[in-house]
């Protein structure tokens, strides 16, 4: 019978293993996504709606004055 050491070694390595499996997943995901120009048009179109709005309401004063609520 193994001691629970070695059962805990062995759970952070399966553990450790499915991270790095799902990681790998993931990253060719982001690859494929990558080579398909009708998604990175959109997801540049909507990184560029985001790059916009970024001062929006900068200007406008603050609907409640700190220390108050509605």
């Amino acid at each position: 019978m193994r001691n629970r050491s070695s059962v805990a070694q062995a759970r952070d390595h399966q553990d450790d293993q499915a991270r790095q499996t799902r990681r790998e997943k993931l990253y060719a995901s982001y690859d494929e996504a990558a080579q398909d120009p009708v998604f990175m048009s959109e997801l540049r179109a909507i990184a560029e709606e985001f790059d916009i709005t970024v001062g929006d309401g900068l200007e406008a004063e603050e609907p409640y004055p700190m220390g108050s609520s509605a």
